[in-house]
């Protein structure tokens, strides 16, 4: 064999082990798993202490005061809003940039609604999670179960998007029915991901907007 054709069978060899590592990298990046978890004991922030504040991207819950620190993480808080004609308080998921601190009142989605105020101080952090009321056809348990990239870009495909991306899901009715299962997030910093709400005790005494009323959720996210 001549040299120049060995030349010609060594370029050939490098371009197509180029070419498969490319591939193999390329499907590794659309396989990638996504990251499944659950998480217990979240409560109404009206609530002192109350782990409120979701770090949806690591799965992490501050109360208000101790989300002071993290703040920046913390992409939505779960609390009460007054909604529905004749208004009522109802569960809700707030980004942070609307859910208010030192709101004066606007809303029972921190405890800077109450006496003696604290909470995030959304006039320096922004964190503008868009966040939205789930079809009820999503199948939470496929989705995690293929867990990829893929998967999740077909549930925000098929999504009706009736009211697009929104600052404030509410997911309970006047009675403290879970009317919205499943919602939809993408974060400030850019991951994707769903919330399953789990079914809870429903709590209809006078002033049921001021107690803890637990929620836990699973979640899938972009990793």
């Amino acid at each position: 064999m001549n040299t120049y054709k060995k030349i010609a069978i060594l370029c050939l060899m490098v371009l197509s082990g180029l070419q498969g590592c490319k591939k193999d990298s390329a499907t590794a990046d659309d396989s990638a798993k996504l990251k499944v978890y659950s998480l217990e004991g979240i409560g109404n922030a009206a609530v002192k202490d109350a782990k409120c504040g979701i770090d949806l991207a690591n799965g992490r819950l501050y109360s208000v005061v101790a989300g002071q620190q993290h703040q920046n993480e913390i992409d939505i808080a779960y609390g009460y809003m007054t909604t529905g004609d004749p208004s009522y308080y109802a569960r809700c998921f707030l980004n942070l940039s609307y859910a208010g601190c030192f709101c004066g009142g606007s809303s029972y989605f921190s405890y800077g609604d109450q006496p003696n105020r604290q909470g995030y101080s959304s006039y320096s952090v922004l964190n503008a999670t868009r966040i939205e009321a789930g079809s009820e056809q999503i199948n939470f348990d496929q989705l995690a179960a293929r867990g990829t990239k893929a998967a999740l870009d077909e549930v925000f495909a098929a999504q009706p998007n009736s009211n697009g991306s929104v600052n404030e899901v509410t997911f309970a009715d006047g009675a403290d029915n879970l009317v919205v299962s499943h919602i939809l997030f993408t974060t400030v910093k850019g991951k994707r991901g769903v919330i399953r709400i789990k079914p809870y005790v429903k709590n209809r005494q006078q002033n049921y907007h001021l107690q803890a009323n637990e929620i836990s959720i699973d979640v899938v996210v972009e990793p």
